[in-house]
């Protein structure tokens, strides 16, 4: 798809609770449809207080394009929702290549129906997948991880 690219835009933002995921995000305070020439994903790379992170803003129903904030840079940050954060984005034109672990992708391979699942995931949720079975600490943690992350696929379900 072809963006226009607006260049670094720099704001400050609410942090805002998602209640469904316990997760948080911000949202994008100017027309992302003027600015991006799209009304659908965005691919970004942002920071939050200097803290980088690429990801893609989406407009989720809330009328404006939102972007999440994982609880990893939340707590660098030591902020929650109901705080404010400088942000700046900007657009991210390089190609998003995610490396699957081994492990998971020989598991991914004997169950083509997770595969293909996996494959049609976003980025971003691809991204959730691979980062939630590596940060295991234990090896029987990590494996307990994918053969649920498999099975979750398998069943077209979302992952938590």
């Amino acid at each position: 798809m072809d963006y226009t690219n607006p260049g670094k835009i720099v704001f400050k933002a609410l942090i805002l609770a998602d209640v469904d995921s316990g997760g948080a995000y911000i949202e994008f305070p100017y027309d992302a449809g003027e600015m991006f020439a799209t009304k659908g994903r965005v691919p970004v790379k942002a920071a939050f207080d200097g803290i980088t992170y690429r990801g893609s803003m989406s407009n989720m129903g809330t009328g404006k394009h939102i972007l999440i904030i994982v609880k990893d840079i939340r707590n660098q940050l030591a902020k929650q929702p109901g705080d404010f954060v400088e942000v700046s984005i900007e657009l991210d034109s390089q190609p998003r290549i995610l490396e699957i672990p081994e492990d998971f992708s020989s598991l991914l391979e004997d169950n083509p129906v997770s595969r293909d699942e996996f494959t049609r995931l976003s980025y971003s949720h691809q991204r959730e997948y691979i980062l939630w079975i590596n940060d295991a600490k234990k090896p029987e943690t990590r494996t307990r991880r994918m053969l649920k992350a498999a099975a979750v696929l398998a069943e077209g379900k979302k992952l938590r």
